[in-house]
């Protein structure tokens, strides 16, 4: 997740915040899969849901209108350079989210 966000990071600035809205939902939706294959309990799942909503839910709601899973916006978006991929990797997940928060607003 924190590379697709160092990625989000490097779109133009009107782009980060679609980006990060793309791939928050590609990663909620990776761990709603393993949650599925790996824990057969709805009970699992009920819990990743509410933790997922409590943490980002009013922050995305606003941010990510467009921007949601079955829409198409994020599949019209082009691809994003993954050339420095390797180098996110060994970094933090706070400095690419604190680049992207800044385009808020």
């Amino acid at each position: 997740m924190f590379v697709a966000m160092h990625r989000a990071s490097k779109a133009p600035d009107r782009q980060q915040i679609p980006y990060s809205c793309c791939y928050y939902h590609d990663f909620v939706e990776c761990a709603e899969t393993a949650l599925n294959r790996g824990c057969k309990l709805p009970a699992a799942k009920k819990f990743f849901d509410d933790i997922i909503d409590h943490v980002f839910g009013e922050v995305l709601s606003l941010a990510c209108n467009k921007y949601k899973k079955g829409t198409g916006a994020c599949d019209a978006l082009p691809v994003l350079s993954t050339k420095d991929d390797s180098k996110a990797r060994d970094r933090g997940f706070i400095e690419p989210l604190a680049v992207i928060a800044s385009k808020l607003g």
